[in-house]
């Protein structure tokens, strides 16, 4: 047939225009390349068949939908009817701004935006390594000391729900979280997360967990509506009820539960008042304002007293509330507002001090704290830095820091109070380090506007993030919207004027207008039938319709003459008043899809129709045009068709003439279910169906069906509610538990910056391929394997902003669950080997890497083919003298000879040319091997040790991609961060970054090409401070941020201590955490906080970074400053006239993952063949040493590495380090002595 039709295209060709009796609708269409419009046919008879030369062709008869090539020029749509009547169109297709996205589940790319600004609560791990943090959108493991987000954990991990109510420990690491969907159980990890209740036990009472308490002997007491239970470790349940108790509503919500030190008394706290139980003799005494000094029944915090009494805090707005005491003698007192200076009475969280004193936190009244001599002192956020007045947790922090969780309508967060003995030197550090926030996790609409911009509504908030990606956050505070009772529901953009249409449920319709004013509408003042409204939609001229609840269809004539007309169910036949969708076709004519009436589900729905004369036309429920009549989403096809999505029957599809051609209900092979919820063209001819509780689904002009769950996406959950196309292409997605952006590549957003047709069109068609090889980083380091992971995501998100597809990188990693764009959450279909997270995820554990795996890796780069740039191979991790490490303990490596096989056999199959970048310590060794004509080696050192800061943060790795981002080529940004390095601090400046180019070509190439840098840059302008510091100083510190497009996330300060520069592992990763301070936005703009970890003499290098909305992180110049008082880092130590070198810390690393710790002195022996030093005396010590530099033996290449050596004699003189090689003798011989 295509063969006939090509031989009639030609004939046509040829044939006068007079014989062509068929006309086209439009006459001379132009269509962006990629992008599908409607074309008809007028004068045909009986069957039309349509063929397109280059471009597809939907569908027959007189109008079909044509889809352009992907290449720009000219096409032909040939027409024949069934009386041989035949017709020619030639269409323009011109360059696409921005290629409709091609539908990969493998190319998706997710980021997830949620509330977990609402702390519920917080628990340290016993062995100090993590930090969980309940919030409303999932659980956060962040680093402990630096507070750093280390994953997000959420439905997608297990979790039945992500609102968490309540969280304890489990006693080994891991956490019992509660959740309104019942109690579950996750490891050390965050993995295997599994809810243990209600299914252990069906027969309890309730599955809203909301208190949780373990015990000394890992029993578990658990608070839920209506009842007391206790599992205890055999998983034996207890229950009570509270009515069993002495309370006298069911009705009732347990709040807090708090074990006396000996374990022998429990208090816990309701709705309803206090309970107390003699666990002994099982006994109960329930309190409350009728039996004792509460001033309220409403009990939301508990705390020991530190002399065996019991404080309670109380709060509801009904009622006094405040504080109540209970001391070890039973004996009651009461503090509040009007008998005390506590500053209110809304408790939310209380603390003992351990000194006699209580820190209380108010819901809504800030922070205070009560002395041991009754003195308050507190702060609020007028007054001080502290964010938010809602405080719901207290706890103490590994550093004895007092670490708040704020909750409220305005959201929270977290926050360092710094000065537990001495309230009034204490400062608020707020740990803001994450802006991929929003103000409610139930997204109602979304909408894009005309200036790139996207608005949001959720709950009673709306967001509006310009199209710099900057934010806006529209609450009680700078607009009328009544947060707390209100609902956004639609929104509509005034185009013309600047404005902006918000419609809520409850409160009627705003118009905030270009000037920041706002006007409200309801049935008061306007002619409004109905507060509760749905929908807006543009009419075209210059009104709009609204539908409502419960009163009908509304038109607004607001541009011209400012009438209000109502249809309903008593003047214009509507089956009821409830219109849940609506739609303007192509004839401007409106449609209404009805829902159930709330009242009474047995009046029907339907749809409706109103044309352009205002004619009616009904359709009710019927089982061959409308099987189901509560109908959720209209939407049209674009050939005059319709598709309707309802509630119970899943998706219809109807012709040009209102008959239904496809009826698609919950199969397999097609929905995932059968309630839909939102419909949304995508461009190209195909469909997204936002399917309730089943996720999202895609229908291509093909009829290929996608489907994304919580099983292969991720989804903050299955309830998709609301969908709209983003700037990029992609989809916003609205749920019940946050917001989701779903795109297939950074392709088009990079296309919007780059102007020459030659790089757009090779950054379409070129072939590419990037191989990520990252093994563990686990080490002796501190948080050593996050500092490899961070820099590893960060290749992967410069490979993808340059252009690259995750089906042209293949990561392969240790780690399935990695997070690359970082939201906090694990990221599909990024690693590739050797276990990917949907094999994690059902059961597979994940392993260390083999040689056999990078051996499969370059196989995948051989079936990519010829490529068009060269294959870019990294290895991020651990590096021997020529050897990469695959694991970190040393038991698997590939060495330089076998790699540079690997590669030769890769070239000589595909004749392409490879870039190979190492990040190892040691890796000029195997760089210097790996050198080969086609072929471009970077490595991060030369044959000496490699070394990072930061958690990664400040590596030539991060650097290096740093400068390619910006354009440059590979030559330049290695010089470019050669010199950087250079001007750091010991022994960062020990650093030489090697290149080898034998062709003398590749080195002059950029990544993915040379067309430029990436837009958005962000810089950073520093107030200088001064540069020397007085020991235990505090230092203000102010910031200035500059970025073209897109937003900044975070600001912080990196503090390079003596003791950071000094203690540093054989891999040249530091033992302790460098000093982050995270600034907070000022009123101005600026960014402003405080610097205060001057504890040693010496030299401190301060570098402030930046870390914009793609992850990406900006530094400004290092500052340097010194301390010089105080005490100094104790270095090792040479007497020249004995010959004896005192270290005072050598490290090893132990066979189960540790690191031992030992006092050496060596005694000096000068021989023929060099300097050699016998061990003289060796201790080992207890525990890690503080204040001392420490020296590292490396035992898989016997090399001791001391960094500080001080001569005796010359306190003030020079300082060295040193490399010694143990021989066979054991003696260490000198093999490189170096001054810092």
């Amino acid at each position: 047939m295509l063969r006939y039709f090509k031989y009639l295209l030609l004939s046509i060709l040829f044939l006068p225009a007079a014989l062509l009796a068929l006309e086209f609708t439009p006459a001379s269409p132009q269509v962006e390349a990629g992008y599908s419009r409607s074309l008809e046919i007028s004068g045909g008879e009986g069957l039309v068949l349509w063929s397109a030369l280059k471009g597809r062709i939907e569908g027959a008869g007189d109008r079909v939908l044509y889809t352009a090539p992907l290449q720009a020029g000219t096409d032909v749509v040939t027409v024949l009817d069934s009386l041989a009547q035949f017709a020619v169109l030639s269409i323009t297709v011109t360059p696409s701004v921005q290629p409709p996205l091609e539908v990969s589940m493998e190319n998706a790319r997710w980021q997830i935006f949620s509330n977990r600004s609402k702390i519920q609560s917080i628990v340290y791990s016993e062995d100090g390594e993590s930090l969980w943090i309940a919030t409303q959108g999932g659980i956060e493991q962040r680093d402990p000391y630096s507070g750093e987000i280390l994953q997000v954990l959420t439905s997608a991990d297990g979790l039945p729900y992500n609102r968490i109510i309540s969280l304890t420990s489990d006693g080994n690491n891991g956490f019992w979280a509660g959740t309104v969907f019942g109690l579950v159980h996750g490891e050390a990890d965050g993995k295997n997360i599994h809810t243990i209740y209600p299914s252990e036990s069906t027969d309890l009472y309730d599955d809203h967990i909301s208190a949780l308490y373990l015990d000394n002997q890992h029993g578990l007491w658990v608070g839920v509506r209506g009842s007391l239970l206790y599992r205890d470790a055999d998983e034996q349940w207890q229950q009570w009820k509270l009515t069993e108790v002495g309370f006298p509503e069911s009705d009732n919500e347990v709040n807090r539960l708090w074990l006396s030190a000996d374990e022998s008394q429990l208090w816990m706290g309701t709705d309803q008042g206090l309970a107390w139980l003699e666990r002994d003799t099982e006994t109960w005494q329930v309190f409350s304002p009728d039996n004792s000094p509460l001033q309220g029944r409403i009990v939301r915090a508990i705390s020991g007293d530190d002399a065996g009494g019991v404080w309670i805090g109380l709060g509801a707005e009904d009622e006094t509330g405040g504080l109540a005491h209970r001391d070890v003698n039973g004996a009651w007192s009461s503090l509040t507002e009007q008998n005390s200076d506590l500053p209110y009475n809304y408790i939310g969280q209380l603390l003992a001090d351990g000194e006699g004193g209580l820190w209380v936190g108010m819901s809504g009244g800030g922070l205070a704290h009560l002395d041991a001599d009754n003195d308050w002192a507190s702060m609020n956020h007028y007054d001080s830095d502290l964010p938010n007045d809602n405080i719901s947790v207290l706890t103490k922090t590994l550093d004895e820091e007092l670490l708040i969780g704020m909750s409220g309508w305005n959201g929270g967060g977290l926050a360092l109070f710094t000065d537990l003995t001495d309230f009034s030197a204490g400062e608020i550090q707020v740990l803001d380090t994450s802006a991929d926030r929003i103000p409610d996790n139930e997204i109602q609409t979304i909408l894009v506007d005309s200036q790139g911009g996207t608005w949001i509504g959720a709950g009673g908030f709306l967001l509006h993030i310009l199209a710099d990606e900057s934010q806006v956050l529209f609450d009680q505070s700078n607009s009328p919207l009544p947060v707390n009772d209100t609902r956004v529901m639609s929104l509509l953009e005034d185009v013309d004027n600047g404005g902006m249409w918000v419609a809520t449920l409850d409160n009627g319709l705003f118009y905030r207008g270009s000037s920041g004013d706002w006007q409200q509408y309801t049935v008061d003042n306007s002619g409004l039938p109905s507060n509760q409204l749905y929908e807006l939609l543009h009419d075209n001229e210059d009104g709009f319709w609204i539908t409502t609840k419960d009163a009908g269809l509304v038109h607004f004539d607001a541009l011209a003459t400012g009438a209000w007309t109502v249809y309903n169910q008593d003047n214009t036949g509507f089956p009821n008043n409830r219109i849940q969708t609506l739609l303007l076709d192509e004839d401007d004519a409106v449609w209404l899809g009805f829902g159930l009436d709330e009242l009474d589900p047995g009046i029907p729905g339907g749809l409706a129709r109103r044309d352009q004369l205002g004619n009616w036309t009904f359709w009710a429920k019927n089982a061959s045009t409308l099987p189901d009549d509560d109908i959720t989403a209209l939407l049209m096809d674009g050939v005059g068709g319709l598709w309707i999505g309802t509630r119970n029957q899943g998706l219809l599809h109807w012709n040009d003439m209102q008959q239904m051609q496809a009826h698609f209900q919950e199969l397999p092979e097609q929905l995932p279910g059968s309630s839909i919820q939102g419909l949304m063209d995508d461009g190209n001819g195909g469909l997204w169906i936002a399917v309730y509780w089943s996720g999202l689904a895609h229908r291509s002009n093909s009829g290929v069906w996608t489907h994304f769950d919580n099983s292969n996406s991720q989804l903050p959950d299955e309830s998709v509610a609301v969908l709209s196309q983003n700037v990029e292409g992609g989809l916003w997605l609205g749920t019940q538990q946050g917001l989701a952006m779903l795109n297939f590549g950074e392709k088009n957003k990079l296309l919007r910056s780059i102007s020459e047709q030659s790089a757009r069109d090779s950054l379409l068609q070129e072939r590419r391929a990037a191989l990520i090889i990252h093994p563990s980083g686990s080490g002796s380091g501190y948080n050593q394997a996050a500092a490899v992971d961070f820099m590893a995501t960060y290749a992967y998100r410069s490979l993808s902003a340059r252009g690259y597809d995750n089906d042209e990188i293949y990561f392969l990693s240790y780690k399935p669950d990695i997070d690359v764009n970082g939201d906090g959450q694990s990221d599909l279909n990024v690693i590739d080997a050797p276990v990917t997270l949907t094999q994690q995820r059902t059961g597979t554990p994940a392993r260390d890497l083999q040689q056999t795996d990078i051996e499969i890796a370059l196989r995948w780069a051989k079936n990519q083919g010829s490529l068009d740039q060269p294959l870019v191979v990294l290895f991020i991790d651990h590096g021997l003298p020529e050897s990469l490490l695959l694991d970190p303990q040393g038991l698997d490596s590939i060495s330089a000879q076998a790699l540079d096989a690997l590669l030769d056999d890769y070239q000589q199959t595909t004749g392409n040319s490879v870039v190979v970048v190492l990040e190892a310590c040691h890796t000029g060794t195997v760089a210097a091997i790996l050198s080969d004509t086609e072929r471009l080696v970077i490595s991060s050192t030369d044959a000496q040790l490699a070394y990072y800061d930061d958690l990664g943060r400040l590596s030539f790795l991060k650097l290096f991609f740093d400068q390619l981002r910006q354009g440059e080529n590979y030559q330049q940004a290695r010089e470019t961060v050669a010199a950087s390095l250079s001007g750091l601090r010991w022994p960062l400046n020990q650093q030489q970054p090697q290149l080898y180019d034998e062709d003398g070509q590749l080195s002059y190439a950029c990544l993915n090409g040379c067309f430029g840098g990436l837009p958005g840059l962000l810089t950073l302008t520093v107030e200088p401070p001064p540069s020397v510091v007085a020991p235990g100083q505090s230092l203000p510190l102010q910031v200035a941020t500059h970025i073209g497009s897109g937003s900044v996330r975070n600001v912080w300060a990196s503090l390079s201590t003596p003791e950071v520069a000094s203690q540093r592992n054989e891999f040249g990763y530091s033992r302790n955490p460098t000093p982050n301070f995270y600034l907070r936005r000022s009123e101005t703009g600026d960014w402003q906080g405080n610097i205060d970890a001057f504890n040693y003499q010496g030299d401190y290098q301060l570098t402030v970074k930046a870390e914009d909305n793609s992850g990406f992180i900006t530094e400004s110049p290092s500052i340097n400053l010194k301390v010089e008082s105080g005490i100094a880092i104790q270095g090792a130590d040479f007497d020249a006239n004995t010959g004896l070198l005192h270290v005072p810390v050598v490290t090893l690393a132990n066979t189960v993952g540790g690191t031992d710790y030992f006092q050496v002195d060596l005694l000096l022996e000068d021989r023929p063949d060099g300097l050699l030093f016998n061990i003289d005396a060796i201790d080992m010590l207890s525990g890690q040493p503080g204040g001392v530099s420490y020296a590292n033996f490396e035992l898989s290449s016997g090399l001791l590495y001391v960094p500080d050596i001080q001569l005796s004699s010359e306190e003030d003189g020079p300082r060295y380090n040193a490399d010694l090689q143990l021989m066979a003798d054991g003696g260490l011989l000198l093999q490189r002595l170096g001054q810092q």
